[in-house]
């Protein structure tokens, strides 16, 4: 929306990193300015080598510099906080869900696929983000009472890069089943704390993880066998080399 709002006829040299998912691609007929304010800018990046991004971009004649494997670092030592013991996580293993509260980022549905495995209902489970979507949050921790879901934990989002790194200390992998994706930071951000991964084969996830990771990749609508079988896989890795410098 701000490609297609702003005029970005700099006269000195700019750059733009473009990140895009499936669903904004299918409407990119609604945008009839971004294509002429991306070809204003001098470089435009992304950080994917076959993501929507760069079909995106090839189609339009639009040239972009492609920079691999980018992480914005923020898995700092920090001090300790009482997340531990402000949530009640139990000693079964902790899957972390690290995305914002909306329909694309698929809990719904993945809360759902939880409520029919008994072995993922033991595990602790910890939702985190933002509310990008009104109500939707609300409709997940309904769905999960209504599921009788008693291990499930739900937190709003933070900008404390140390209780973000708390969180991940405390997780033993991270799942991400969005059905749609542009560039997924919070699977850097998995790397970056060793964790291992099952995300959903969709946008960048492929681009970005490359080779790079110990990562399971499961179909959008992901079976509960499937799942279950991926997150037994994961959290079975004694590797701790996810991420290469």
């Amino acid at each position: 929306p701000y490609l297609n709002i702003y005029d970005f006829n700099y006269s000195k040299n700019n750059m733009c990193v473009l990140n895009l998912d499936e669903r904004t691609y299918q409407i990119k007929a609604s945008f009839p300015n971004a294509v002429n304010n991306l070809k204003n800018f001098s470089n435009v990046v992304t950080f994917t080598k076959n993501g929507i991004a760069n079909k995106f971009l090839n189609e339009n004649n639009i040239k972009n510099i492609y920079i691999q494997n980018f992480s914005r670092d923020i898995m700092e030592t920090a001090e300790q906080f009482s997340l531990k013991e402000k949530l009640k996580l139990k000693k079964q293993k902790t899957i972390l869900y690290n995305a914002a509260y909306e329909e694309r980022k698929n809990q719904l549905r993945a809360l759902e696929i939880i409520s029919e495995s008994e072995f993922l209902k033991e595990l602790n489970w910890i939702f985190i983000g933002n509310e990008s979507q009104p109500f939707y949050l609300e409709k997940c921790i309904e769905f999960s009472k209504k599921l009788n879901l008693k291990n499930v934990k739900f937190l709003k989002a933070t900008k404390n890069i140390f209780k973000i790194n708390e969180l991940y200390k405390l997780s033993d992998c991270l799942f991400l089943g969005s059905v749609a994706e542009g560039m997924p930071l919070v699977l850097l951000e998995a790397m970056s704390a060793n964790k291992p991964l099952v995300c959903t084969d969709v946008g960048g996830v492929r681009g970005v993880l490359g080779e790079i990771a110990d990562i399971e990749i499961l179909p959008i609508e992901y079976a509960v066998h499937d799942l279950e079988k991926s997150i037994k896989n994961q959290l079975s890795l004694l590797k701790v080399n996810n991420r290469k410098l």
